[in-house]
C-alpha cells in the first residue's frame, strides 16, 4: 500500500520554491552535506562497491585496464601514490596488489572506513580529508584524480589544487587525470523534472526530486536536485565543465609541468574529435 503523506507547507517549502525560481550562478553551492550525509554516502558506497555500475566508479573491468596502464607508464613496481577522491579504495587496492604504497583521500567517512578496515595496512593509509586542503612536499612518484572529478571544481578551486599536486610529486613524477570535453555535453539540455520515489538513493522515505538541468556560458553545466520529503527539503549542486582537449593542456603546462600528452581514456585510448573524455598524462 502506498504510504499518504501529510506536507506542511512551511518554511523549508518556501526555499524550495526560492531555489527553483532563481538559477545559481556558476558553481555556486548550497552548503549542504552530500559525500558525507549518512544516508547518501551508505548509496554511493553501494554503487562503488557495484562491478558493473558506473555512476559512482568505473566498471571495475575498465579499474584493471587502467591500474595496468598506469603501471607500465610509471615503468616500475613500486613507488609512493596518492589517490585524490580514492573512494572506497578502489584503485588503491589494485595498485596496492602490484606493490604501491598507497594514500588514499576522500571527504566521505564511510567510504574512507571501508578503505581503511579492508585494504589499509602498514603501507596503505586513508584519510578523511577534503583534499583542497593537502600540503605535500615532493613525496609522491604519482598522483591520480580519476572520473571526472576535475571538472566538478570551480576554476579558483582548480588552480589551487594543481599547485598542491605540483608541490606533491617527486620530480619525473606522473599526475594522472580525466575530464569530460564538450562531447559529454552534445544531448543535455535544460530542463525541469519532477519525480516521486518511496525511497531510493537520495533517502530511505518517500520523497519527491526536482532535478533541474541547466546549461552556462563556457561550456559549464549543473545538474541540481532538490529532495523534498515530509520533514524538510534539501538542494544539492553538481556542476562540472566540458573541457577542449587543449584547453586542459594548456592549464596544466601552465601550472609548470614539463609535458602533458593526452588520451582518450584512462587506459590510453587514443583521442579522437568525439571523444566525450580526455585523459591528461602529466610529467613533473
Amino acid at each position: 500500500m502506498d504510504k499518504k503523506i501529510n506536507l506542511d507547507l512551511s518554511a523549508p517549502y518556501k526555499k524550495t520554491v526560492e531555489t527553483i525560481a532563481n538559477k545559481p550562478i556558476a558553481y555556486e553551492t548550497t552548503g549542504t552535506p552530500f559525500w558525507d550525509d549518512e544516508y547518501i554516502s551508505k548509496s554511493m558506497l553501494a554503487l562503488h562497491l557495484n562491478p558493473d555500475v558506473e555512476s559512482a566508479s568505473r566498471a571495475h573491468e575498465f579499474m584493471d585496464y587502467s591500474v595496468d596502464w598506469i603501471v607500465s607508464l610509471l615503468g616500475k613496481q613500486d613507488g609512493r601514490i596518492l589517490d585524490l577522491g580514492c573512494g572506497p579504495g578502489l584503485y588503491a587496492k589494485r595498485f596496492a596488489d602490484k606493490g604501491f604504497s598507497i594514500t588514499g583521500i576522500d571527504f566521505s567517512q564511510r567510504s574512507i572506513a571501508y578503505a581503511s578496515e579492508n585494504y589499509g595496512d602498514e603501507k596503505n593509509e586513508f584519510i578523511y580529508q577534503d583534499y583542497l586542503t593537502i600540503d605535500y612536499d615532493e613525496k609522491y612518484d604519482l598522483v591520480i584524480l580519476i572520473y571526472c572529478d576535475f571538472g566538478v571544481l570551480s576554476p579558483e578551486n582548480r588552480m589551487a589544487l594543481l599547485k598542491k599536486i605540483y608541490r606533491g610529486l617527486k620530480h619525473g613524477g606522473l599526475f594522472v587525470v580525466d575530464v569530460f570535453t564538450s562531447n559529454q555535453y552534445k544531448e543535455f539540455t535544460d530542463s525541469l523534472t519532477v519525480e516521486y520515489e518511496n525511497d531510493g538513493f537520495w533517502r530511505a522515505d518517500p520523497y519527491i526530486n526536482i532535478k533541474r538541468n541547466a546549461s552556462y556560458p563556457n561550456q559549464n553545466y549543473l545538474v541540481q536536485y532538490t529532495i523534498i520529503t515530509a520533514e524538510d527539503c534539501a538542494t544539492y549542486n553538481i556542476w562540472n565543465h566540458g573541457f577542449k582537449p587543449q584547453e586542459i593542456k594548456k592549464v596544466l603546462l601552465n601550472t609548470g609541468f614539463a609535458s602533458v600528452t593526452l588520451y582518450g581514456d584512462v587506459t590510453g585510448a587514443n583521442l579522437t574529435d568525439e571523444t566525450p573524455i580526455v585523459c591528461a598524462v602529466c610529467r613533473k
